[in-house]
């Protein structure tokens, strides 16, 4: 028997364990014994925008009113009938919030493979890659399972302010300042020395985004009018309608350039108007990424990245792993997560 935990799309803290029968594997697929995976704002924010960006397309399910929340971390091969993906090999990857995951594997080498199963064919490609991988140390795999997912959105977030001038700001405002991608982000610009880099967040996380030496200030939401107008941009990894307005109304036509990137306050109440001055735009980071890699090659941006996000690693000195295994466990870190109530600083693991 494999287990799933379903999420119900109208109300994410609504959490179902289900059992379900292991099928006959067919010809040219393969089950994933799902190991070990993160769970972060990331997974939140593509269950928050699962209907709009398609995430809940990636793992369907026979009930329209939940799904399987996607996850990223390891699996090992139970089973094969394709040969691409033998039995025993260890998978970096997209999966669901479950124990198992059939796939097709197409497009295979010893590097790994993509999910040639029908219903992914239309979806980003970024999320269809299964990546072989050599067996690491546990620690070792939570680094990559924490931040692999988030630091490439990081990267490409910084490489986007570099490449466009930080759109002529002195001061790049990071919303949400205390999550894991904002700090990526963060920590990237400010070793370019272009603008100053700003931190924005909650009066609770303001000492540790502080300390995280990723910015050179770091304000509480409830200090926006206090931020100084100046030439800036906006990254918002937050989705707080009032936290965007409020920067949008405080700098006025200081702000020259605003990104609309994650979700962390995923439930805060809607403003209906838009917020004043430039139009935020929406940061897709999948598009992007296929973009940058069609213009540097796939092989140099995929150098880059690693020697950025092994360098951001390095001093990551502050992050303690939290790692558990089983239902209630991983129900509870997901409901804390949703709450707000998961510190900056640990980095949740867990199996089922």
């Amino acid at each position: 028997m494999a287990l799933d935990i379903l999420t119900n799309k109208s109300d994410l803290r609504d959490l179902r364990a289900a059992e379900v029968a292991l099928p006959p594997l067919q010809e040219g697929e393969a089950r994933l014994r799902i190991d070990r995976f993160a769970l972060t704002a990331n997974n939140i924010t593509y269950s928050a925008i699962g209907e709009r960006f398609l995430y809940w397309k990636f793992f369907p399910t026979a009930d329209a009113g939940f799904g399987r929340s996607p996850v990223w971390g390891f699996a090992d091969v139970e089973d094969s009938r394709a040969h691409d993906a033998p039995a025993g090999a260890r998978l970096w990857g997209y999966f669901p919030l479950a124990t198992h995951l059939v796939v097709t594997p197409v497009r295979g080498g010893e590097t790994g493979f993509f999910d040639g199963a029908a219903h992914r064919a239309e979806l980003p490609p970024i999320y269809n890659r299964y990546e072989r991988v050599p067996a690491a140390p546990a620690h070792e795999e939570a680094l990559t399972a924490l931040f692999r997912p988030l630091f490439g959105t990081s990267f490409l977030i910084d490489d986007h302010l570099a490449d466009s001038n930080f759109f002529g700001a002195e001061m790049a405002v990071f919303a949400s300042a205390s999550s894991k991608t904002a700090l990526g982000a963060a920590w990237l610009a400010r070793k370019r020395h272009r603008a100053e880099i700003v931190g924005l967040t909650s009066a609770q996380n303001r000492t540790f985004a502080e300390r995280s030496g990723a910015y050179d200030r770091v304000f509480a939401y409830e200090e926006v009018e206090s931020l100084p107008r100046k030439p800036a941009l906006l990254v918002d990894m937050a989705g707080n309608a009032r936290v965007l307005h409020g920067v949008h109304a405080h700098l006025g036509p200081a702000l020259r350039h605003s990104i609309t990137v994650g979700l962390t306050h995923w439930d805060s109440p809607p403003v209906a108007a838009p917020p004043p001055g430039v139009a935020p735009t929406m940061f897709f980071a999948p598009d992007i990424g296929a973009a940058r890699a069609r213009a540097w090659g796939a092989d140099v941006f995929q150098d880059r990245l690693r020697a950025a996000q092994s360098e951001f690693l390095a001093a990551c000195d502050w992050l303690v792993v939290d790692e558990a295994r089983g239902v209630a466990p991983t129900v509870a870190a997901w409901r804390a997560l949703l709450d707000g109530a998961v510190a900056p600083e640990r980095g949740l693991i867990r199996a089922l």
